[in-house]
């Protein structure tokens, strides 16, 4: 750079190329880190083998193989035989579900009904006589000998038939029997009852196993098929993994910028030199507005000639004009923090253009004695 030169600010980095870089990193890192969790594998069970094709780089693939011993696959060829003919019978099986679909489920005519309750009191009748009658086919005889053992024993006594005593033993006797026959006829009714009751229950537990059985034929055609479709299912053996290990990914962008800091670090140390080297060149030992004005008594190193160009000035303020009609204004150099008054290289030129002198270092500068 010649004296007093401004250096270039360096490019940011471009951050397609930036992604592009750190994708290309991404992938390889992930390939990398595949193979170191994912060795290839060589057990009695069988191989299992991972070839990785990076001719499409975009994206990269992984193909897994899977080799059986000849035992293992013997054993999955006969497992698959297996499933092959349950999947067959299971056909046969969807058809009888087809076909129970197509007739309708029909509780009342499979099972037996309940009796009703003209059926219930012709039973209860019908039980109460067969009790009564096993009960009373003994007391019959029975009473008919006591009857005539009575009657004997009363003549023997001498007592006569149509006598007051008579009359009274053959009404005790009567009475007997009258309570024993009414025994049998209590007995009768609760027995009937009870043995109805029986009748009815063991009705009601036919009818419920008899519906029982009716729905678990109706449905067996789909509880074959069920059984079929989740029959077992051919299994691969398992294979013991290797402990995973990872590598992180490398920071590419990261790398990109510090790189780039350091250009910048370099660039605002070269502006600060060409600042420094400006400082010496363009230093002037006074006030410029004593040197803007001719007759002032302020000079620089190159007399009335001074450093106008824009690029080295901050603070700008426009004060006003010159007769000339060339704007004034108050500012300060780049390199300190001196307020002066002068012009703008820029705006003299367009008036006065031989007051206008090209430093070698690339900056402009103004000859204040041809302003006037």
């Amino acid at each position: 750079m010649s004296l007093g030169g401004a250096p270039s600010a360096p490019a940011a980095p471009d951050p397609t190329a930036e992604g592009a870089a750190q994708t290309a990193s991404n992938q390889a890192t992930a390939l990398f880190n595949f193979g170191l969790t994912n060795p290839n594998l060589n057990t009695p069970l069988g191989d299992i083998s991972y070839n990785v094709d990076t001719s499409n780089a975009a994206q990269p693939s992984v193909t897994g193989n899977v080799s059986l011993s000849p035992a293992e696959q013997q054993i999955l060829s006969t497992n698959q035989a297996n499933v092959q003919q349950q999947g067959t019978t299971a056909t046969t099986a969807l058809n009888n579900v087809t076909n129970m679909q197509n007739t309708p489920y029909n509780l009342a005519a499979n099972v037996s009904q309940t009796p009703t309750q003209q059926d219930l009191q012709g039973d209860l009748t019908n039980d109460e006589n067969s009790i009564y009658q096993q009960q009373t086919q003994y007391l019959d005889p029975q009473f008919s000998q006591e009857q005539a053992q009575l009657q004997s024993q009363l003549a023997n006594e001498g007592i006569p038939q149509g006598s007051a005593a008579y009359n009274t033993a053959m009404q005790n006797y009567g009475l007997q029997k009258q309570q024993a026959y009414s025994n049998a006829m209590d007995t009768a009714v609760g027995s009937g009852a009870a043995y109805q009751s029986q009748l009815s229950n063991t009705a009601l537990a036919n009818q419920a196993q008899q519906a029982q059985i009716y729905t678990q034929q109706y449905q067996e055609p789909l509880s074959l098929y069920s059984s079929l479709m989740s029959g077992t299912q051919p299994t691969l053996p398992q294979f013991s993994g290797a402990s995973p290990s990872t590598a992180a990914p490398t920071n590419v962008i990261g790398a990109y910028q510090n790189a780039y800091q350091d250009q910048l670090n370099s660039y605002n140390a070269q502006v600060g030199a060409s600042n420094s080297s400006l400082t010496g060149l363009f230093g002037l030992g006074t006030s410029l507005l004593g040197a803007a004005v001719p007759g002032a008594g302020g000079v620089s190193a190159f007399g009335n000639i001074l450093a106008s160009d824009r690029r080295l000035k901050k603070n700008i303020r426009n004060i006003g004009k010159l007769s000339s009609g060339i704007p004034l204004y108050e500012f300060e150099y780049i390199w300190d923090q001196i307020k002066r008054i002068g012009v703008m290289a820029d705006e003299v030129i367009k008036i006065i253009p031989e007051a206008v002198i090209r430093h070698e270092s690339g900056f402009d500068m103004v000859d204040y004695g041809r302003l006037a």
